[in-house]
């Protein structure tokens, strides 16, 4: 949303007159972030910023608080072209939001993205993802808990105190590495905020939440691997429930290294967003051949199909999303466990799919540039 504020400029400021001349597009790649801040009486207000710009706030004013601006919505009322980072990110931000529902679209600017659909104006192209070519091999568990340890390590060591995440984190990888046999390995890497997390946290008719079920489902005879931080009320749920459950090896924190080695190490990469403007990591696991298991919402829709290179769910609230993603993970491990070959073709999919970033930029050139 900050880029936005070009815009504005470019529209309102004489100054800034010259940039009418060059087309703008604008990038959207989450909604739900729209820097809202007062018209005046704050030091991050419109007026502080720009001391005398008077602007038309029927084009730049929050539709739902009378006395702000919203630079997202100046960016989509004010920009030549609007981008989103997938096609079907596009087409879900053009319906309100419906919390209820389990649907998070326009985010309260739906009115204005599709007035910019109607004129041509709004195109939705999904990113890309680098292809270098090299092998992405799978670490034996002994090397995998002994890399897990000592990132764990660099991590405690970082920090003035001991965290309990990553206390509770290390002596699980020691329980695991003891096992006799490595079992399904489950990983996610990520941010944990709620549009990641909160499908994992609905409470289900048991009582329990959606995780915990999962954990129970993948029994001692598999593994959780969640690497990420974010919200610290999402962290110490995550972290008390590594108490519990043997199972779950939350690392809260973030390693490039060992990011890389999850992606290429795991059975199955779980990313259960309640939306997904586009999404990087299952490109990332794809290319390494382990199979996702995603919500079928924007970018994760557009690179995922189920049963052919991953698995999906889908539901018509957060409780039936949840249940889905349930029942649809106790199918794949049936699966794994009872068809390799079935598993083996899935794995070869996802890692022969291509989402290349030179398709998007000819469409970027087609879409945006030329027209």
């Amino acid at each position: 949303w900050h880029t936005a504020m070009l815009l504005m400029l470019r529209k309102y400021d004489p100054a800034y007159k010259v940039l009418t001349g060059i087309r703008c597009v604008y990038s959207i790649h989450n909604l739900a972030l729209q820097g809202i801040r007062p018209l005046v009486g704050d030091e991050s207000s419109l007026r502080s910023w720009f001391p005398g710009l008077i602007c038309d706030t029927d084009k730049i004013g929050d539709p739902r608080y009378e006395h702000c601006i919203n630079p997202m919505r100046a960016g989509i009322n004010l920009a030549d072209k609007i981008h989103t980072v997938s096609p079907t990110y596009a087409r879900e931000i053009l319906l309100p939001s419906d919390i209820d529902a389990g649907y998070i679209g326009g985010e309260g600017l739906e009115k204005d993205l599709v007035a910019a659909n109607t004129k041509g104006k709004l195109v939705g192209i999904l990113n890309g993802c680098d292809y270098p070519g090299n092998e992405y091999k799978s670490l034996p568990r002994k090397r995998l808990a002994k890399l897990l340890v000592t990132e764990i390590i660099n991590l405690i060591v970082s920090q003035p105190h001991v965290d309990s995440a990553l206390y509770m984190a290390q002596k699980r990888v020691g329980s695991w590495a003891s096992r006799k046999k490595a079992g399904l390995i489950v990983t996610s890497v990520g941010r944990i905020t709620d549009q990641k997390i909160s499908i994992l946290k609905q409470e289900m008719p048991s009582g329990k939440t959606a995780l915990e079920e999962i954990l129970i489902e993948l029994g001692d005879d598999g593994v959780f691997i969640l690497l990420g931080s974010g919200d610290p009320d999402l962290e110490q749920f995550l972290t008390s429930l590594s108490g519990p459950f043997s199972n779950l090896i939350f690392i809260k924190g973030y390693c490039e290294g060992l990011s890389e080695v999850l992606y290429s190490s795991g059975n199955l990469f779980l990313m259960p967003s309640s939306f997904e403007p586009c999404g990087i990591s299952q490109m990332l696991a794809m290319r390494a051949g382990q199979p996702c298991l995603v919500h079928a919402v924007g970018g994760l829709c557009d690179t995922v199909t189920d049963a052919v290179n991953g698995f999906s769910f889908n539901g018509d609230s957060p409780a039936q999303q949840a249940a889905n993603l349930i029942k649809r993970f106790i199918e794949v491990k049936r699966l794994k466990c009872d068809d390799s070959e079935k598993w083996n073709a899935i794995c070869e999919h996802a890692r022969n799919a291509r989402f290349l970033w030179g398709e998007s930029a000819k469409l970027y050139i087609s879409s945006l540039y030329q027209s």
